[in-house]
């Protein structure tokens, strides 16, 4: 359950459990909890809103009395790089998450400059290139996610990138799979064949 007691996710913390309401035709069942911003003000979040770590509206104003959260960019719809800001933190912060085994759950962590600061996430990355770009572990895809270490990357980049890709050594450069097959002009499936086939590696890669 995401809304746990005491769980902080981004600028909310959940004190307790408010309400259980219905919504549309299948009567769909949504909690909501009473959570405290960090600006102080209290109001009611759908546990879908808290697990991506939502403000409230008034401290996201640059007229807040509180500049921490002065950056604006949670007033209306969220920009494109604070929602990665804040599904980056649940991914590995959050033990209730689907996917957490995949992040916290092997130990990867957001560093503490980005944790509990917006403003210094987008310093260090910058804005998407694109609206399509989306964070990236880089080089190191088993490292953390800090400065250094990640990426705005394409759909491309990121299907390079995943752990379970096939790397492959020849000619004292190492490649995953897909680079291999766009380089050479040769069919994935045909260089998959030939490993598994036991073929020289200098042999797979001849067209």
């Amino acid at each position: 359950m995401i809304g746990s007691i005491g769980l902080k996710i981004g600028e909310l913390t959940a004190i307790r459990l408010a309400r259980i309401a219905t919504h549309g035709k299948a009567n769909r069942r949504v909690r909501y909890w009473l959570c405290r911003c960090e600006c102080g003000n209290e109001l009611e979040v759908s546990e879908k809103r808290l697990g991506f770590g939502s403000g409230c509206v008034g401290c996201a104003h640059s007229g807040s009395k509180n500049s921490k959260f002065a950056h604006g960019e949670t007033v209306g719809e969220k920009t494109s790089e604070y929602r990665a800001w804040a599904a980056m933190k649940v991914r590995c912060h959050n033990p209730n998450f689907q996917q957490f085994k995949d992040y916290g759950g092997r130990g990867i962590v957001v560093c503490e400059r980005w944790r509990d600061s917006f403003e210094n996430f987008l310093a260090d990355m910058g804005r998407k290139p694109t609206p399509e770009h989306t964070i990236d572990r880089w080089p190191n895809k088993d490292g953390n996610y800090e400065p250094g270490n990640c990426r705005w990357a394409t759909d491309s980049e990121q299907r390079r990138n995943r752990r379970t890709n096939l790397i492959i050594e020849c000619g004292g450069r190492k490649m995953c799979l897909a680079d291999w097959a766009a380089e050479t002009g040769l069919d994935r499936r045909v260089i998959r064949y030939r490993l598994r086939a036991g073929w020289p590696i200098e042999e797979v890669m001849k067209a």
